[in-house]
């Protein structure tokens, strides 16, 4: 009873009731695990089971037909085959297995440092080939171990949780003797120390993991930079075999990261919390201040009243001096003010501007022009094309000789060429190929590479 408690002072917005049958599935779920109930069971075990949580909690026993409508379908289901029997459906037993294993979270005790250096580890020349880093982290390999991280995230998380709520329970206990507040509270504070410093060793196992991974990345990249330009089909296939590997490995390398980024995220968390709690410290120091100065005090009072005072059969008398005092009140009084409405209200003034008839024509001649300018670069790029299938290659250095000499404008001629690049770096059949060999263009002072562009 003390686990299903614990399950429903943690997680009751998850589960249903508690007497409105949230305790029924977690109890009909022990009983079946540990083979005191058969997986199909009947109404009467569904009775017996709601008569014994309402005794142990010394509630009155719900109406048994009504509890299971409400858990019908989701949570407990009729037997096709056997009729009058009932079973949990599966939703039921994962949502409960889910709760406990949060509840006993077996990494909570287990060094976080050591969960990361055991699941991303890279040793030395483990990884050769693109297949060895797929095998080793790629996207589904490296679930199991990211679910470890987190769920040890989450333990770590709940413990801490727990921990600072003691913390909180201590300083509100009215404990009198300091020396038990301050055992109590080292005890309670001591797993915040150990967990600092296993999240500081397990972030530079982190960073060092993540600076080997980029390693192995940048040589799959000095392979692809290294290698010439192709010129043989067989070259071309590696090149392409080269961008996949590196493309591969990339997306391996940014699916951790930002696995990391998240694990990030949660340790800052984390931290903060316990950040958090080293401030209960200050508060310890507070309270023993205040009690100290507080026991000060009415000693001294204390004594003052002694010295005072005397007994007599009619009971204490105080000195002539002695400072009696009362407690000085005075009436609350809540004025309103008053709400004065002079409708004072402002009309509001329409400002009309002129259209300004030259800056409308002067805009309106440069959208015209710039239309036309497109206009002329589009149909030279057409032009570039149809001699590209006509003639199977185009000399660049000709082309921007051509549009200068015809529009007059150079700047045209460089804006075609890089339209030109632009839609052939689309097209898998048609190459560009360079010389180093600088030609000048005619009317100009501009010289660029020998250029050729060529169909495969």
């Amino acid at each position: 009873m003390t686990k299903r408690n614990e399950l429903y002072e943690k997680y009751e917005q998850l589960l249903p009731p508690k007497f409105e049958g949230g305790y029924l599935i977690v109890v009909l779920y022990n009983k079946i695990k540990n083979d005191e109930l058969a997986e199909q069971f009947t109404i009467n075990d569904i009775r017996n089971t709601l008569e014994e949580i309402s005794i142990s909690h010394g509630e009155a026993i719900p109406q048994t037909e009504r509890i299971l409508k409400i858990l019908l379908h989701y949570y407990i289901r009729n037997s096709a085959e056997k009729p009058g029997k009932y079973y949990l459906t599966d939703r039921a037993r994962k949502l409960i297995e889910f709760l406990q294993n949060i509840l006993e979270n077996p990494y909570k005790n287990f060094p976080l440092k050591e969960s990361f250096e055991k699941s991303f580890a890279i040793s030395s020349d483990e990884i050769q080939t693109i297949s060895d880093l797929e095998r080793k982290f790629g996207r589904l390999f490296i679930e199991g171990p990211k679910k470890i991280i987190s769920d040890h995230l989450e333990g770590l998380d709940d413990e801490l949780i727990d921990g600072y709520a003691e913390l909180n329970k201590i300083l509100e206990s009215n404990e009198k003797s300091v020396t038990t507040l301050v055992n109590q509270f080292t005890v309670a504070f001591r797993k915040f120390g150990e967990r600092a410093e296993d999240i500081t060793n397990s972030i530079a196992s982190k960073d060092k993991f993540l600076k080997d991974l980029n390693i192995i990345v940048e040589l799959f990249y000095s392979k692809l930079d290294n290698l010439k330009h192709p010129e043989s089909q067989n070259e071309y296939e590696l090149l392409d075999q080269l961008k996949a590997e590196y493309g591969k490995a990339k997306e391996i390398y940014l699916d951790i990261e930002k696995f990391f980024d998240t694990v990030d995220t949660k340790l800052t968390n984390i931290r903060h919390r316990i950040h958090n709690a080293s401030d209960k410290l200050s508060e310890l120091h507070e309270q023993f201040t205040a009690r100290a100065h507080l026991r000060l005090q009415v000693k001294r009072l204390l004594k003052i009243t002694l010295d005072n005072a005397s007994y007599l059969n009619t009971g204490i008398l105080f000195k002539q001096n002695y400072p009696l005092k009362d407690i000085i009140h005075e009436n609350t009084v809540f004025r309103y003010p008053g709400h004065y409405d002079f409708n004072v209200s402002q009309p509001n003034i329409v400002i009309r501007i002129p259209t300004d008839e030259k800056y409308k024509d002067e805009e309106y001649l440069k959208i015209i022009q710039e239309n036309k300018r497109q206009e002329t670069i589009n149909e030279w790029v057409q032009k570039a094309g149809k001699i590209i299938d006509e003639y199977g290659s185009l000399d660049l250095r000709d082309l921007m000789e051509n549009i200068t000499m015809e529009e007059k404008d150079f700047s045209i001629a460089y804006q075609v060429t890089g339209e030109l690049e632009n839609e052939i770096s689309v097209n898998e059949n048609i190459l560009i190929h360079f010389e180093k060999e600088l030609v000048n263009i005619k009317s100009t002072d501009l010289s660029i590479w020998k250029t050729k562009i060529m169909k495969k």
